[in-house]
Parts: structure tokens; C-alpha cells; sequence
């Protein structure tokens, strides 16, 4: 649930106005369901293998997601900045799977966070 109803409109809406009352017909359901997160630099936030329970988005800072190679050496895949989410979130969320790579805040880090049973039901309706 929703900590702070100003965090809600002064920076998810901000950041993605389609989430709003008028034009997202969901709204009160994503809103009664959303999550807003603060990780710290340096932790990990996700592991390879882990479930995805949610699909997040970035509203400020940076994570970095890499896969281990045979070596150890971490290969960086790609970075989440303000406004994106993992697409492998998505896929893992869709094709009920596995997560296939490791997740790290770079920065501190603001996200917001909604169910992967929501995310897959608005999917499968739209």
C-alpha cells in the first residue's frame, strides 16, 4: 500500500502521466496495489534463479543487471535509469520463469513495485 499519497502523484504520475484517473481505466486497482521502494547503493536486489513477484519501475537512481560468466567476471546486460523497467522482469513474469540474471542498486534507488499476478491479468485483458 501506498505510504505517502503525495510520492504518488508528485512522482508516478509525474514520471507516467498514462497512469492517471481520466486515461487508465485500472486505476484505483493499481493504485490500491502499487508499492513504492528505497534500496540502498550496493545491494543486490535480485538473484539468478529467484521468482519474480513483481514488475518494477525505476523512479530515480540507477540498477545495473549482469550475468555471471564462466570465469566469475560480471557482464553487464544493461541499466535501468529513471523511467524504465527490467524487461526481463516482464518475460520472466509472462513465460512463468525463472529470473536469468542478478540485479544490483548502483545508486540509491526509488522504485515502484506492482504484483506479477496484476501485471499478467492487465496482459492477458489488453
Amino acid at each position: 500500500m501506498l505510504d505517502n499519497e503525495n510520492i504518488f502523484h508528485s512522482k508516478i504520475i509525474k514520471l507516467f502521466p498514462f497512469l492517471n484517473e481520466e486515461d487508465f481505466p485500472e486505476f484505483n486497482e493499481f493504485k490500491r496495489n502499487v508499492i513504492i521502494s528505497r534500496i540502498p547503493q550496493g545491494k543486490i536486489i535480485t538473484l539468478e534463479g529467484d521468482s519474480c513477484g513483481y514488475l518494477s519501475f525505476v523512479i530515480s537512481g540507477v540498477v545495473r543487471v549482469y550475468k555471471l560468466g564462466q570465469t566469475g567476471r560480471e557482464i553487464t546486460l544493461y541499466r535501468l535509469y529513471k523511467g524504465d523497467s527490467c524487461i526481463l522482469t516482464a518475460s520472466c513474469i509472462v513465460s512463468k520463469s525463472k529470473f536469468p540474471a542478478f540485479s544490483v542498486a548502483e545508486t540509491d534507488v526509488e522504485v515502484f513495485s506492482i504484483p506479477s499476478s496484476l501485471f499478467s491479468a492487465w496482459i492477458k485483458k489488453y
